[in-house]
């Protein structure tokens, strides 16, 4: 796997952040709009396990795999799952204790803060809001209408522009391989977090180099107190 370790700690202006599973558990909201689109296309049932592996990675594609169906017909699903999210799910979302506490102190150190999500913009800022997390973020930046299969470095680029900052200034933290795989695209750092639903121990994560593992929201407060 490519390095997602490129700079000496104390570099960096600003922390982008993932959401789901990383800010925030965002599974049983997710998890409801996957099978209300399930059952309003009477496509066969997800199964619990399989459900768990659909947090955080590209909503086009996961509906493509699980239902084996076209990209248009996955937009099409991932249109009406947003619309479900919005208007229900997103209020099943829990941040994870001691992340309001710790995004507060970084803001404290005058770090910049920005969420760059594979969830629709509009219910990534509702989610946030429910969970009250939306007030340390100078930007949230998430999948819209116009870009709907939009990677996860092009949302990473577009919250930097937002900060007026370049690659160099910033990290990624996010809990999958999507997220990894983001930081090596922009070239820029990147900390794992196992406690969500993408990477499941430090092993999972250790072929991106990253430049630390997390298996809790108080080892990252921890490691980031450092930076």
């Amino acid at each position: 796997m490519p390095s997602t370790t490129y700079l000496p700690m104390g570099h960096y202006k600003a922390i982008l952040w993932d959401l789901d599973g990383t800010l925030m558990d965002t599974g049983p909201g997710i998890f409801a709009a996957f099978r209300h689109v399930q059952k309003l296309k009477g496509w066969p049932e997800i199964d619990d396990k399989t459900l768990h592996t659909l947090v955080g990675p590209p909503l086009v594609q996961s509906y493509m795999k699980t239902f084996g169906i076209s990209e248009t017909e996955g937009i099409e699903a991932s249109h009406l799952h947003r619309a479900y999210q919005k208007k229900y799910s997103y209020q099943l979302s829990l941040s994870y204790p001691g992340m309001a506490e710790l995004l507060m102190q970084l803001k404290d150190r005058g770090y910049l803060l920005a969420v760059s999500t594979l969830k629709g913009e509009v219910i990534a800022r509702k989610t946030l809001e429910a969970g009250q997390l939306d007030q340390f973020f100078d930007t949230i930046c998430g999948v819209t209408p116009n870009h709907i299969t939009a990677k996860k470095s092009d949302i990473m680029q577009r919250a930097l522009d937002h900060l007026s900052l370049t690659t160099r200034d910033a990290l990624l933290v996010g809990d999958s391989r999507f997220d990894a795989f983001g930081a090596w695209k922009k070239m820029m750092p990147f900390v794992a977090v196992t406690y969500g639903y993408g990477f499941h121990s430090a092993a999972d994560a250790d072929p991106w180099h990253p430049l630390h593992i997390s298996d809790s929201v108080d080892d990252l407060n921890t490691f980031l107190s450092t930076l």
